[in-house]
């Protein structure tokens, strides 16, 4: 094949770009991955395993053992049934919905319905992974015969899943406060995949799994574009199972936003009360139903606990304009080496602004103003088309404003000839 050509070595680097970026070459790619993993076996996973998990974090080699072969031997008997062009693969996707309909029947009780999944979760993830092998490829094997084109979980990958799930643990830590859901008493865990290791399809199908089992899942990850490249591969697999509503992919940033948000617009009750409005009506119509259980997945958890995000200060904007702030902070950037809050008192604008919205507010604003004017000089920052953004993990982002900084950066580049 032509994808087969371009990776010999007489082509150096390139032909290798050329099937690793084109989305043409696909099942080359899946035929590469295949023949790498093909060498990672079960015992030497368990062992590595067994070495880097000591103490309190030993795994029950023997319990994942056993499910791992039970999944394999019903996810290759599957995959031979619907490989089969007769085969319709929705009806797997049938069977697998309604058990876990029954996983989830409210007269259980948690043990219960713990003991259920952790009996059905290898038969389970072995029914989940044939949907996406045969979803993903069976018109390529039916085309090849070539069973190097199906896209298929190596053990690393199941036995991460396995993990997650917490099914090497007896029985859940169980809290009686929280007793509504099997899932609110598996412990937290920490997974380590070494670089091409395949983890973002262990989030993908883990995320699966548990929106399946009624969880409300999100996926954070530091990257908007690693966030979307990742949702978009999955994104109509999850719909074919019917989950797609029940797991969100976003950053960091915007999962912060929609906890805050979750009771109520935050700016928008700033605003109100900016404005000497009532904010009780705003938080009531912001109010939502609240969902029993939900499940957070981390993408890339080291860059997380970086100092630029784990305890770090998440600080929303609400935007209040209008003619009287332009010409406060215009005479603030005109003035900004002399100019003092007494002088201010003194314009129409800033009376006008006190009597009608709230002075305490007001008045701290300009405070603010006046510092950060002078700050601006020493500032870092990029203008682009027209747009202030700010250098973040490679990427120029332009939804982040430093206090009143960015505001009359702005200013500074109206005067450049840039804005």
């Amino acid at each position: 094949t032509l994808g087969g050509e371009l990776k010999k070595e007489i082509y150096g680097g390139a032909g290798r770009v050329i099937t690793d970026t084109y989305p043409q070459f696909k099942f080359v790619r899946i035929v590469g991955i295949n023949k790498k993993t093909a060498s990672i076996k079960l015992p030497h996973v368990m062992e590595f395993m067994e070495k880097i998990n000591t103490g309190a974090n030993t795994i029950d080699r023997k319990k994942l053992e056993g499910y791992y072969g039970e999944y394999e031997k019903r996810y290759e008997n599957k995959l031979r049934l619907f490989l089969d062009p007769a085969r319709d693969i929705k009806s797997l996707v049938s069977d697998v919905t309604e058990r876990c309909e029954n996983l989830w029947r409210s007269d259980m009780k948690v043990q219960q319905r713990w003991y259920n999944v952790q009996k059905e979760m290898p038969k389970l993830l072995a029914d989940i992974f044939c949907i996406w092998s045969v979803f993903h490829c069976k018109d390529a094997y039916l085309e090849t015969k070539d069973e190097n084109v199906i896209m298929k979980p190596h053990v690393v990958q199941v036995i991460a899943v396995f993990r997650l799930m917490s099914m090497d643990i007896q029985r859940p830590m169980i809290d009686f406060s929280r007793m509504f859901s099997w899932a609110q008493n598996i412990p937290n865990h920490l997974c380590q995949i070494v670089t091409g290791g395949g983890k973002s399809i262990i989030l993908g199908i883990t995320s699966t799994v548990l929106a399946l089992l009624k969880c409300e899942v999100y996926c954070a990850c530091y990257s908007k574009i690693l966030s979307n490249r990742d949702a978009q591969s999955f994104k109509t697999f999850w719909a074919l199972l019917g989950v797609q509503d029940h797991i969100t992919y976003t950053t960091l940033g915007d999962l912060a936003q929609m906890e805050l948000n979750r009771k109520g617009d935050v700016r928008t009750s700033t605003l109100k009360l900016f404005g000497n409005e009532n904010t009780k009506a705003a938080n009531e119509a912001g109010e939502v139903v609240e969902h029993k259980f939900r499940v957070l997945l981390f993408d890339e958890v080291d860059v997380f606990l970086q100092k630029d995000f784990y305890g770090a200060k998440y600080r929303p904007l609400a935007k209040e304009k209008n003619d009287m702030i332009y010409e406060i902070m215009s005479h603030i950037w005109k003035q900004r080496a002399t100019i003092t809050e007494s002088e201010l008192k003194d314009m129409a604008e800033y009376k006008n602004l006190m009597e009608i919205c709230d002075s305490r507010i007001v008045a701290h604003a300009i405070r603010k103003m006046i510092v950060d004017v002078k700050k601006v000089d020493s500032h870092t920052y990029e203008c682009h088309q027209g747009k202030i953004g700010y250098r973040q993990f490679g990427s120029l982002m332009y939804n982040q404003v430093h206090g009143y900084i960015t505001a009359f950066c702005y200013f500074k580049e109206y005067e450049l000839g840039n804005v």
